[in-house]
């Protein structure tokens, strides 16, 4: 019984082998088939398709540094022209204390002191030059930090276009 079996079975198990081998190997001369016709086709496609991705990811870099560089630009001169604008502000207003403070030493050695001018004491020079040197001071730290700051974000903006660059670089 188990020899007539056996061999039933054996043979059963052999055709099903042989037909599943023709299936793969039939399945696998379609894919290389396909492979052959239109592999060359795909390659093409995605190499100019990462050309372009890398292309426009180029263009939009230029035009990103050159709206930084133009911003840049107006911020700097617009803080310098606002820095020469308090500067001559603030030489005009201490040369006109200097006047008026000159003016009324020049007025007390003419005539005597008047009841307004006791109550109100006449500005000094110290007092002029102490005032320009604290302003002067608080425009030094203000350009001190605003430079520390300026600097701060060049190179934060520096490092994000190299991260931009070198991540663009191998897309290509």
């Amino acid at each position: 019984m188990f020899n007539q079996g056996g061999t039933e079975l054996s043979e059963k198990i052999s055709s099903d082998s042989s037909n599943l081998g023709n299936l793969i190997t039939r399945h696998i001369t379609e894919f290389d088939h396909t492979v052959k016709n239109y592999g060359g086709e795909l390659v093409g496609r995605l190499g100019q398709r990462t050309q372009d991705v890398a292309e426009a990811l180029r263009n939009y870099l230029d035009t990103f540094d050159q709206r930084v560089t133009g911003r840049t630009g107006e911020i700097s001169s617009t803080l310098d022209q606002r820095l020469a604008q308090f500067e001559t502000l603030l030489g005009t207003r201490v040369s006109d204390t200097r006047q008026d403070a000159h003016r009324r030493r020049q007025g007390r050695r003419r005539s005597p002191r008047s009841a307004a001018s006791a109550r109100w004491p006449a500005p000094s020079i110290r007092a002029g030059s102490r005032s320009a040197d604290s302003i002067s001071a608080k425009i030094g730290e203000m350009d001190q930090a605003l430079g520390a700051r300026a600097l701060e974000v060049a190179n934060n903006l520096d490092s994000r276009i190299g991260r931009f660059e070198e991540l663009s670089g191998r897309t290509r």
